[in-house]
């Protein structure tokens, strides 16, 4: 599954980040369900958001690792998301909040419909690392 090119999902939803975190979540939920039929993952608990999180991880460079009834990325390199902000000039915070987070609750939510997603800490603020911690109620 490919992504749209940023550049032109930011000038796109530049002024309606509301109409752009709604796109980048179908966006998500398309790729987790994407992920889903082409690894063959069965389930919907927090052991199967790691398994589908790791499978799109490959592409990332990133992986979820499973600590009680949460699932957590941590990220300390590149994320697509930062490097695509550096390499076209586009505001890092706009593309995470309205892109980024909005995709990966999409996937989390292909998963299972009852996950949240919440930032642990976030590099564009300065923190060392980017973490997101995924929960099934």
């Amino acid at each position: 599954m490919s992504l749209p090119a940023l550049n032109e999902f930011y000038s796109k939803f530049k002024d309606d980040p509301e109409a752009a975190q709604k796109e980048a979540f179908k966006i998500g939920e398309a790729m987790g369900r994407a992920f889903i039929k082409e690894h063959n993952i069965k389930g919907d608990d927090i052991q199967t958001m790691a398994e589908v999180l790791n499978a799109i991880g490959q592409q990332t460079s990133t992986s979820a690792t499973v600590q009680g009834n949460r699932a957590i990325v941590s990220n300390r390199g590149f994320c697509p998301i930062m490097a695509s902000s550096i390499s076209l000039n586009l505001p890092w915070k706009w593309l995470c909040n309205n892109f980024g987070w909005p995709l990966i609750r999409g996937v989390a939510h292909a998963v299972n419909p009852k996950a949240k997603v919440n930032v642990g800490s976030w590099r564009a603020d300065g923190d060392q690392l980017c973490e997101h911690i995924y929960e099934i109620e």
